[in-house]
């Protein structure tokens, strides 16, 4: 999970330069100020990073363009990434991999690709982005913090100490960069909101995708606790049922009532019902479960049952076709 720098205020100044490994990454976007970790398998990137902590520990992280497949091109890259310091670097012991934590600076531009072996260089330069002050901003910058707060409540996926985090943070950029590194999205929406400069516009997108998000996770929320309810009020039905036939056992009136719905149970899953008719029997079978065979409703509810159950559905005799048979019976029946 990306985290903010606490000490973003006192944290030390670090000159990003014109030329920069480039690092590609699959479905990542790295936002400025947020530390992150990484996993890196591919030997030529594992010696880019290797080459850098010898150096200036920066390098450029750019996200690979996704195809019409919904896979990645290979070294087709956005032209906006973030520029990073590698902080820590771990080899595994298992595997080639690289595990790194890196920490992003700023947003850059890439301008050309000055290198391709042993991996990229390229020619960069960093965004200024486009500060404001107005009271349009300090509105936005209240409701994506009350917006994402909210979604953390409603969340299980996301951890209650990104609450404690925002709270530390006052720049409405980086507000915005910690929120949206934090954010169920999509990789090209992630771009979007990294390559967008305007703070203020920056945090209407993120308004946008926010408020869906938040739609979402208040109808997810709904349903479980309808389905919770719905559970809880069926466990309550049959404990009441189970001290009802309990009560009616001390009494000793439920031996025939229930091995008549046993009955009628038996009788139900032997016949070849059509759907439409199996749900309704069904139903009404489940409704004298619930109701006592004093109740008006329970001779109503079993006559009905029955009717349903008697009929023939699904159910064929062959037919007998002999005229001569039918003429004796019709004569000793029906003549004169």
């Amino acid at each position: 999970m990306p985290k903010i720098n606490r000490n973003q205020n006192k944290k030390k100044t670090f000159t990003i330069p014109d030329k920069l490994p480039i690092l590609p990454l699959m479905n990542m976007v790295v936002f400025p100020n947020v530390i992150m970790p990484l996993i890196v398998n591919d030997e030529v990137l594992i010696r880019l990073i290797n080459d850098s902590i010898s150096s200036t520990k920066i390098v450029g992280i750019f996200a690979n363009k996704p195809d019409e497949e919904g896979g990645y091109k290979n070294n087709e890259i956005y032209n906006i990434g973030t520029a990073v310091i590698i902080l820590r670097m771990f080899r595994g012991d298992r595997d080639n991999s690289a595990r790194i934590l890196v920490q992003g600076l700023g947003r850059i531009e890439l301008k050309k690709i000055e290198k391709e072996e042993p991996y990229l260089i390229g020619r960069i330069e960093q965004l200024k982005e486009k500060k404001t002050q107005s009271l349009k901003l300090t509105a936005l910058l209240r409701s994506v913090t009350e917006t994402f707060t909210e979604i953390i409540n409603l969340s299980h996926n996301i951890p209650d100490e990104l609450r404690i985090a925002l709270n530390t943070i006052k720049t409405p950029s980086k507000v915005a960069d910690f929120i949206a590194s934090n954010l169920n999205l999509t990789i090209d929406k992630r771009q979007k909101i990294l390559e967008e400069i305007d703070i203020e516009e920056r945090l209407i997108q993120l308004s946008s995708y926010l408020n869906k998000e938040h739609k979402l996770l208040k109808l997810t929320s709904k349903i479980q606790d309808d389905v919770e309810e719905e559970l809880e009020k069926d466990q309550k039905d049959y404990y009441l049922r189970e001290q009802l036939r309990a009560i009616k056992k001390e009494l000793g009136d439920t031996e025939d009532e229930s091995q008549e719905l046993e009955e009628l149970q038996k009788k139900l899953s032997k016949k070849k019902l059509p759907e439409l008719a199996a749900i309704a029997a069904k139903r009404e079978l489940k409704r004298l479960n619930r109701m006592s065979s004093a109740s008006s409703e329970y001779t109503v509810a079993r006559t009905y049952l029955d009717w349903l159950l008697d009929l023939p559905w699904n159910e064929e005799v062959k037919d007998e076709i002999d005229i001569e048979k039918a003429k004796k019976i019709l004569d000793e029946e029906h003549y004169g």
